[in-house]
């Protein structure tokens, strides 16, 4: 195995693992959420350190896969500057369920 090939592997683990970790923290949310009637969970992606592993097509299979029957995926959203008129973009991560 060369190196690039270890890199990878790793970099696979942790997202692994990140997604274990991520689901035993975002239950209870989610299970609130489900308690007030609601059918998803959206959060910002804003200034948080893990975004990037958020953003992972592979970490967001994993978490699908621990989060049984719910659908996890990237919402991107056009904001528009009242003052410049420039258009901006805000990513959140959703998960659902019906």
């Amino acid at each position: 195995m060369n190196f690039a090939e270890e890199l990878k592997m790793v970099r696979e683990n942790k997202l692994e693992e990140y997604a274990i970790e991520f689901a035993e923290e975002i239950n209870p949310k989610l299970l609130e959420s489900a308690a007030e009637g609601f059918t998803g969970f959206e959060m910002k992606l804003e200034d948080r350190e893990d975004a990037h592993m958020l953003k992972n097509s592979e970490f967001r299979k994993h978490l699908e896969l621990l989060l049984e029957g719910c659908e996890v995926r990237i919402d991107e959203k056009e904001f528009t500057n009242l003052l410049f008129k420039n258009k901006y973009y805000r990513s959140y991560l959703v998960i659902s369920w019906k």
